[in-house]
């Protein structure tokens, strides 16, 4: 079995706010789209370790998120409890959230 993108690692200033967490969490996706050549109209789960700033944002932001995206559903991964991220996702780690480092994978749905 091959892996299907290697993890990579993204580090930048800190993000403090719900808006600028959205915003990056957009554009990280849409790079993962990008490199695994997904179409933007391909649907997709959007899977995230979940760190305070991110849950924040989610609760706050998630439909925004799912709509600028096209994900029909983000899943928050909790590490704490023994639920880890789905190793055969295309990932990305970025270290810009509180508290993190928090990765970042997505799940194609349906049919591309």
């Amino acid at each position: 079995m091959t892996d299907p993108k290697p993890t990579q690692s993204v580090s930048d200033d800190e993000v403090l706010s719900v808006e600028e967490c959205a915003e990056l969490l957009i554009d990280y996706v849409n790079q993962l789209r990008d490199e695994t050549g997904l179409d933007d109209e391909q649907e997709i789960s959007i899977y995230v370790t979940d760190v305070p700033l991110i849950h924040s944002t989610l609760a706050e932001m998630g439909d925004y998120i799912r709509e600028q995206t096209n994900a029909v559903t983000i899943v928050q991964v909790d590490l704490r409890s023994g639920t880890p991220m789905p190793a055969h996702l295309p990932q990305i780690e970025v270290h810009e959230f509180d508290l993190g480092p928090a990765t970042i994978g997505i799940d194609p749905q349906g049919e591309g």
